[in-house]
């Protein structure tokens, strides 16, 4: 029995001899990384001046950027001027004459809708038109844009 263990061992060890390391004889055994720094060279590696002078442009950029931009979505405190926020909000829209664009002219709106109807529609919007309040309106500046309306 001691044969044939050893030799089923032995058929073992010919498949896969071992070295000292542990890794199979066929495979090269993996560098040490003391071996890896020798091979590792950069050379004369400079960054490009035209690189340096475009990274320094956008860092100063970026940093105006961060302390000057106001999100897109604010409309300025000052404006509640209805006409400065119709421009800003509604006119891809609506026309201020009685002519349709995407959506109806708002000439003579007063006549068709009253106070109450028209402060519903900015409020809730109608049909395809977004509420003021998702473009980000406050309750002023929607005073302002109706106030506005029913003057045209």
């Amino acid at each position: 029995m001691n044969n044939k263990d050893n030799g089923n061992n032995s058929q073992t060890d010919e498949k896969h001899p071992k070295t000292e390391n542990g890794a199979p004889v066929d495979e090269p055994p993996t560098p040490q990384v003391e071996d890896m720094s020798e091979d590792i060279r950069m050379g004369n590696a400079k960054v490009p001046r035209f690189l340096v002078i475009t990274y320094c442009f956008l860092a100063i950029w970026a940093f105006a950027y961060l302390i000057m931009a106001v999100p897109l979505n604010q409309v300025s405190e000052v404006a509640a001027d209805g006409e400065t926020i119709f421009a800003q909000s509604c006119f891809g829209c609506h026309n201020v004459t009685d002519e349709y664009k995407i959506g109806p002219g708002m000439a003579g709106v007063g006549e068709r809708y009253s106070e109450e109807e028209i402060q519903k529609l900015l409020l809730n919007g109608i049909g395809t038109m977004p509420s003021l309040p998702n473009l980000g309106l406050n309750t002023e500046q929607i005073k302002a844009v109706k106030e506005y309306i029913l003057t045209l």
